[in-house]
């Protein structure tokens, strides 16, 4: 029988309990927001102060359970990241948090991270060395910043300058560098402008993270265009795809610009979209 997310927890605490250097272990992400589905992932912090030393040997995470397979990768942060996937299936992502003082509170020793959205979402304490299990209960989603006119601006030539190299890189065939910027440049854009609408819309509407839930906060016409947006590997699919985004973008850009109330004319996106068909017709 394999092993469940509840008996990896508790072989987690228990194997920190072992652990001198480990100081806490933290659940974030669905699995601490009682919003876990059978695909959700176990992701935990792992706050310790010999980070070389569980960063340098991933055998502890064999501990837990038969592994199929284990990588390290950096964070944002540096902090390093193991991946591991279990026999089953089940994946824990564990995030390895540096502890100089193991003497200070949980609590203060988190709160330089408070602002992360991984906390303000609500977290569960697994273990802690100097307490008990607890929850830290969600906080309100925070004001989204207001983008200025530049950074508008920025975005929206982004994606243009972006379509012009896709256009080009399908026109000669190299479709593998088209597929990278659309996935590298001209999606991200794409998202931070999604979002800017939608946040645009209705004061205070929730937006998350790197498109998480998106078809609970975007315009519904974007989500019926999205689909549109994401070619295959071949030139029809590439150039329509670039067609699609350029569309979205156009009603996205317009109605934003108007909502935020920056001055925005569209003579630059028609002299895009003009060239794209060009070169695409090449």
């Amino acid at each position: 029988m394999n092993m469940t997310y509840e008996e990896l927890e508790m072989r987690l605490a228990a194997w920190a309990a072992t652990q001198s250097a480990i100081r806490a272990i933290i659940v974030i992400g669905s699995r601490a927001r009682v919003m876990a589905d059978q695909w959700s992932d176990l992701d935990v912090l792992i706050f310790t102060t010999d980070q070389a030393r569980y960063a340098s040997d991933s055998g502890w995470l064999a501990s837990f359970g038969t592994t199929w397979l284990t990588y390290m990768e950096a964070t944002s942060t540096g902090d390093p990241e193991w991946y591991t996937l279990y026999e089953g299936g089940l994946k824990i992502d564990a995030v390895l948090m540096p502890v100089e003082d193991e003497t200070r509170d949980l609590e203060s020793l988190i709160q330089p991270f408070d602002d992360w959205d991984a906390f303000r979402r609500g977290a569960f304490v697994l273990y802690d060395r100097l307490g008990t299990p607890r929850t830290f209960a969600p906080k309100p989603p925070r004001p989204h910043a207001v983008p200025t006119a530049s950074e508008f601006e920025n975005v929206v030539s982004g994606i243009l300058l972006a379509a012009v190299t896709v256009a080009k890189f399908v026109a000669r065939g190299d479709y593998w560098r088209a597929q990278r910027w659309f996935a590298d440049d001209l999606h991200p854009h794409l998202l931070t402008l999604i979002e800017w609408h939608a946040q645009s819309e209705q004061a205070g509407r929730d937006t998350w993270y790197a498109g998480r839930f998106l078809e609970e906060w975007a315009d519904p016409r974007v989500i019926a265009t999205l689909p549109q947006v994401f070619p295959t590997y071949d030139r029809p699919s590439l150039t329509d795809a670039l067609t699609a985004l350029l569309d979205l973008t156009r009603w996205l850009s317009e109605e934003t610009a108007v909502a935020f109330g920056f001055t925005y004319g569209t003579e630059t996106l028609d002299k895009i979209v003009w060239l794209v068909a060009e070169i695409s017709e090449i």
